[in-house]
């Protein structure tokens, strides 16, 4: 089956103008670390979003760190066994 048009440009965009590729350039598509990239909160279409919000960035500390909760909730804590 040939790529559509639509694939075509959605890759030349991940490659080129969006600039995907430079965080999602691995097997696993991810760079393993948390971005804020800028992209306006429509609470129009997402009533219950925090306008305000600063993405996983502000909460790295918690998911990552081992002094909350004793590490309970890091990546490697007790809940993630």
């Amino acid at each position: 089956m040939p790529i559509s048009r639509d694939a075509k440009a959605g890759l030349k965009l991940f490659l080129g103008k969006a600039g995907c590729v430079h965080c999602h350039n691995t097997p696993l598509l991810s760079d393993d670390d948390f971005h804020v990239i800028g992209l306006h909160i429509d609470t129009g279409f997402s009533p219950h979003a925090d306008p305000n919000e600063t993405g996983r960035a502000a909460n790295q500390a918690l998911i990552c760190g081992t002094t909350t909760a004793d590490g309970d909730f890091s990546v490697n804590g007790a809940f993630q066994r």
